[in-house]
């Protein structure tokens, strides 16, 4: 298989082969953000890359869309439920208590909790929703003006989204910030 030129530093450009692949080696994303390059050379090379860890018993990074999409239609083969989703993996307990989210569940069980949400997905509810998306975020973006300061993920980034989710659910601002806590 072909040497990747990696670049874990921008200064120090390191060629390295498949089975040096780290993808949660945290140094890529901090010089250059995603590694789009790595990820390119992983579809060219290695579309369905056997990644190991070290705390966990090891994942699969499928590069490809065509593949992703065949495995997303094969949940008897690839299921999100049995393992989950995240690096390193949950314990028993933890993974038994994130089955109820819809990341983690397969058909028909997904399927019918999509079923649910969907019409407050469409272009026409987003398109409805956006002037009050428009003024939840300069009531974030005010409250932030007047600290003086903020963290833009938690402040900004994570606020929006679950003052958004808050409306679509029917409750409270406040709410909506506490179940983002949660999720996080």
């Amino acid at each position: 298989m072909p040497d990747v030129l990696v670049e874990k530093d921008r200064s120090q450009p390191v060629t390295a082969s498949a089975n040096e692949i780290d993808l949660l080696d945290t140094r890529w994303y901090e010089s250059q953000g995603q590694p789009w390059e790595l990820f390119r050379w992983l579809r060219e090379h290695d579309p369905v890359h056997w990644h190991p860890e070290v705390r966990g018993r090891g994942f699969w990074a499928v590069t490809r869309y065509e593949d992703v999409r065949t495995i997303s239609r094969i949940p008897e083969i690839f299921s999100s439920w049995e393992g989950g989703v995240h690096v390193p993996d949950l314990d028993e307990a933890s993974l038994a208590g994130v089955r109820n989210m819809m990341l983690y569940m397969d058909p028909p069980e997904q399927l019918r909790f999509r079923l649910l949400v969907k019409n407050g997905f469409t272009p026409r509810s987003a398109s409805a929703l956006e002037p009050r998306i428009h003024e939840l975020a300069r009531q974030i973006v005010d409250e932030v003006v007047e600290r003086g300061e903020c963290d833009l993920v938690t402040d900004i980034a994570g606020e929006l989204p679950s003052y958004v989710i808050a409306e679509l659910i029917g409750i409270p601002l406040d709410d909506g910030r506490r179940l983002y806590g949660y999720t996080e």
